[in-house]
C-alpha cells in the first residue's frame, strides 16, 4: 500500500510541475479579473443608469442590482 502511494506520487510530482503551475496560475488569473470585472461592472452600471423620478430610491437600487447580477453572471459564464 505504502509502495503504491509513493509511486503515484512520484509519478504525480513531474506532471504537477510540468502542468499543474500553470492550471493553477490561470485558475488565480481568472478569479481575479471576475472580481476585478465584478467592481467595474457594478461601477459602469450605478454611473450609466438614469434615475427615474417616478421611482424610489428603493426600485432604483433594486434595478441597478438586478442588472449588475445579470452582467456579473452572464461574464461568469463567458469565463
Amino acid at each position: 500500500m505504502l509502495d503504491m502511494l509513493s509511486n503515484i506520487i512520484r509519478n504525480i510530482t513531474p506532471w504537477f510541475f510540468d502542468h499543474g503551475i500553470k492550471i493553477v496560475a490561470i485558475i488565480i488569473v481568472t478569479y481575479l479579473f471576475r472580481k476585478f470585472a465584478g467592481i467595474f461592472i457594478e461601477k459602469i452600471i450605478r454611473n450609466i443608469v438614469i434615475s427615474d423620478h417616478f421611482l424610489t430610491k428603493e426600485a432604483e437600487k433594486k434595478r441597478e442590482d438586478t442588472l449588475i447580477r445579470i452582467l456579473t453572471v452572464s461574464l461568469g459564464i463567458l469565463i
